[in-house]
């Protein structure tokens, strides 16, 4: 892509544009006529740098402004929603499987059963399945 393209693909004005190019190597390539164009793929490798890359931030952060039209917004909104809805419910039952009690913990099911054994969580035995009280994943939550 032409200089101006990439400028406003990574948000930057031209002058940072090359310094940072520079800094970190990143050169265009030469097409026919003495044209040059930046890839794509380089540009994505200063765009992982930005966050950390402070050297051409004088005033402060450098802070990355997007700015979406109406449609783009329209379209983000609408993904954003659809992947909300795809959402599994939270699961607010008074009873939760050892494999839900593992993920809502973030713990093994091993670290589980020794939190059973050693009485910090309260389990329900309905025939084969296993079951925590909801309250005591709370209260164990608590301390």
């Amino acid at each position: 892509m032409k200089l101006e393209t990439a400028t406003q693909y990574l948000s930057l004005d031209s002058k940072t544009f090359e310094l940072m190019a520079g800094r970190h190597s990143v050169f265009p390539v030469m097409i026919e006529d003495d044209q040059t164009r930046w890839r794509k793929v380089d540009l994505d490798r200063l765009i992982r740098r930005l966050p950390h890359d402070t050297a051409y931030q004088p005033n402060g952060p450098y802070v990355r402004v997007l700015r979406l039209d109406e449609s783009s917004l329209e379209a983000l909104a609408a993904k954003i929603s659809s992947n909300l809805k795809n959402q599994k419910p939270v699961n607010t039952s008074r009873l939760v499987s050892i494999r839900e009690t593992a993920a809502l913990l973030g713990l093994g099911r091993s670290t589980i059963y020794r939190l059973i054994e050693s009485g910090k969580l309260t389990k329900l035995k309905i025939g084969r399945r296993t079951l925590i009280e909801r309250s005591s994943i709370d209260q164990l939550l608590d301390l």
